[in-house]
């Protein structure tokens, strides 16, 4: 929105909460990508999660939306090759495409 949000306390919490309503925040975990990247090395799709873990740790990217297309691009084609999945790891890639959203769907 180009203003700088307020410093702390009460006002910050409120202009926070009018971001998540009015959809200009997105409630992205990184910490969500890296139990992605460990339940998957554990369930057996260590070339998913290495490429995930590069995508996210090894990649210079220009943008946080560029990033996100790519993340989501990524995790589409891994769960198009119908790879078995337990219903927790599949629940944590739906988890984790969702953040990839755009903060306008009809932007994209």
């Amino acid at each position: 929105m180009g203003t700088e949000r307020p410093v702390g306390g009460w006002l910050r919490g409120l202009w926070e909460a009018a971001e998540t309503a009015l959809g200009l925040r997105r409630q992205t975990d990184p910490e969500g990508f890296e139990k992605l990247i460990v339940q998957l090395r554990a369930e057996g799709h260590a070339e998913m999660a290495d490429r995930l873990d590069d995508l996210l740790h090894h990649t210079a990217w220009t943008t946080g939306s560029e990033l996100n297309g790519v993340l989501a691009q990524t995790i589409r084609s891994f769960v198009r090759s119908r790879p078995t999945l337990s219903r927790s790891l599949r629940q944590a890639l739906r988890t984790c495409l969702r953040a990839t959203r755009p903060p306008w769907p009809a932007l994209r």
